[in-house]
């Protein structure tokens, strides 16, 4: 670990150094990211995808269902469709989609983004080898990446932020749970960093 990168690291949980002691790079080793807005987790998976590691998005199974139904792949439209789904087929069901492309695809890595239930935690968990990454940053360090990002995102206020983020925090079993979520994480960051800093402290973290 460099000198720079430790003020971003936290302690692993003791669930988290169980689960590492027993993912030995280069076996399988399956990493789920969470976290809040702003926090890091396009850039974690592009940092991970760089080392060998397959994408699986919740996004990409909503997107495919909606363009189905003729939705509008817009972040209400999917949010209110996930919800949809979690209420039909179960609150697991976007996980249970994922597991079965990556059981059909037999990658040897896989990162999974987009983890906002708790119900997905368990489904992923069946995976063996998996580890959930949380990751996180003060309000206003997230705030200011957001808004530098323009429109990408929807969000170009500060108070939209919020009420955004409200949204995934604490929700039924059939929405967003991002609290519990993070809480039930093996391994988390807080990325106030840059970017160099904070890949550092992944990689060191998954021992890649």
């Amino acid at each position: 670990m460099r000198r720079g990168a430790t003020q971003t690291k936290q302690k692993y949980s003791e669930r988290g150094r169980k689960v590492l002691r027993q993912v030995v790079w280069p076996s399988f080793m399956y990493v789920g990211i969470t976290g809040t807005i702003g926090s890091g987790k396009a850039e974690a998976t592009q940092i991970l995808r760089r080392h060998g590691f397959v994408q699986y998005n919740t996004g990409d199974v909503l997107r495919e269902i909606a363009a189905k139904r003729n939705i509008q792949a817009t972040q209400p439209e999917l949010r209110m469709l996930a919800n949809e789904l979690r209420r039909e087929h179960g609150p697991e069901y976007l996980a249970r989609e994922l597991v079965k492309r990556c059981q059909r695809d037999t990658p040897k890595h896989a990162v999974f983004s987009s983890i906002r239930n708790i119900a997905e935690v368990r489904e992923l968990r069946k995976l063996n080898g998996f580890v959930l990454v949380s990751l996180n940053a003060p309000r206003e360090v997230r705030s200011e990446r957001v808004l530098a990002r323009g429109r990408r995102d929807g969000i170009t206020t500060d108070e939209e932020l919020m009420v955004e983020e409200d949204t995934q925090l604490e929700g039924s079993a059939h929405e967003p749970q991002l609290l519990d979520v993070m809480d039930a994480a093996d391994v988390k960051v807080v990325n106030i960093g840059n970017l160099e800093e904070f890949e550092a402290i992944l990689r060191d973290e998954l021992d890649i």
